[in-house]
């Protein structure tokens, strides 16, 4: 009885102890979003020439460290060293987020990225019920962004780094000519809410990357999202292979500012982004999105062969 009453009392004294210590243990301690936002804010400084970043990287250096499975400071960082050139400290630095088992969504952005920074060339694309490949793996650039975010000039071949921006853009984009061919904003069934589009890349830089297609089975025409960014317009090669040949189609992409009038526009927007986070209205000179169709053989289609051309970029594909 008297152990009892001795326990008793000892866990009454203890009992608020044992709570804090509960609390801010590493299982239960949430990561606070201030000190994320606060660094953010640093980064976001200056023009789209700055290059130093060195106090944002000491303190997301420490920050991991402190916290290592708050994964918005990897991506934060990993803008840094891609702005910098250090591609070998970016692919660290993904590779070490997916080593932590991260949430599914974690997993995706950490896997695009490292297959951007290692200039993947082959990967396997499923197509959903309506048509929309899926393209997450295979883009491999900042082309939509959001208001007032520093991101890395890899876009378009600019010095300000121009890009769309994100606000303006639907989920879903219908051709005016024909509103049955449909696009799906880049990485749409990965985000939860558009802010996550900060984390993701959003457009593909042409380099002859190979898609094979799942399911592979016959298509009757393949539908591009696409457009030069070079000043002019660009022609492209897209290989299509099917089970017994392959078929080479000269695709002439318009360039999205100086547009060609022959060519199907499907957006356009005269804001433009800039990649310090400044932004600009140009209502003489819009961005433009064009739609070009290539009809298919009835084969089974197996592989997508993309343009290698520097200066040409895509933004969706679908099949019908």
């Amino acid at each position: 009885m008297h152990l009892e009453i001795k326990t008793s009392w000892i866990f009454k004294i203890l009992k608020p102890f044992l709570f804090l210590i509960l609390f801010f243990s590493p299982l239960n301690f949430k990561a606070d979003d201030t000190q994320y936002f606060r660094i953010y804010k640093l980064f976001n400084r200056g023009d789209y020439g700055r290059k130093n970043f060195e106090k944002e990287v000491k303190l997301l250096t420490q920050a991991i460290k402190e916290e290592p499975r708050y994964f918005p400071y990897y991506s934060l960082l990993s803008k840094i060293y891609r702005i910098q050139g250090e591609t070998g400290k970016a692919i660290e630095l993904w590779s070490k987020l997916l080593s932590l088992n991260p949430p599914r969504k974690w997993k995706i952005i950490a896997t695009q990225h490292l297959s951007a920074l290692k200039e993947r060339k082959k990967f396997k694309v499923k197509v959903s019920e309506e048509g929309f490949l899926d393209l997450v793996e295979v883009y491999n650039c900042q082309g939509i962004t959001r208001d007032n975010v520093r991101y890395v000039n890899d876009f378009s071949l600019t010095p300000q780094g121009i890009t769309f921006e994100e606000k303006h853009l639907p989920n879903i984009l219908a051709c005016p000519r024909n509103v049955r061919i449909k696009f799906q904003l880049p990485c749409l069934p990965y985000i939860d809410k558009r802010e996550d589009l900060d984390f993701f890349l959003t457009a593909i830089k042409c380099r002859g990357q190979e898609l094979e297609i799942e399911p592979s089975q016959i298509y009757r025409s393949l539908h591009i999202l696409g457009f030069s960014v070079s000043g002019d317009k660009e022609e492209g090669v897209i290989t299509l292979i099917y089970t017994d040949e392959s078929q080479k189609i000269e695709v002439e992409f318009s360039d999205w500012i100086n547009r060609e009038p022959s060519h199907e526009p499907v957006y356009r927007d005269s804001e433009k982004h800039f990649c310090n986070g400044e932004e600009i209205s140009d209502l003489q000179k819009p961005l433009w999105m064009f739609h070009y169709s290539i009809l298919l053989k009835e084969k089974i289609l197996k592989k997508i062969v993309l343009p290698k051309k520097r200066g040409v970029r895509i933004i969706a594909l679908t099949l019908k």
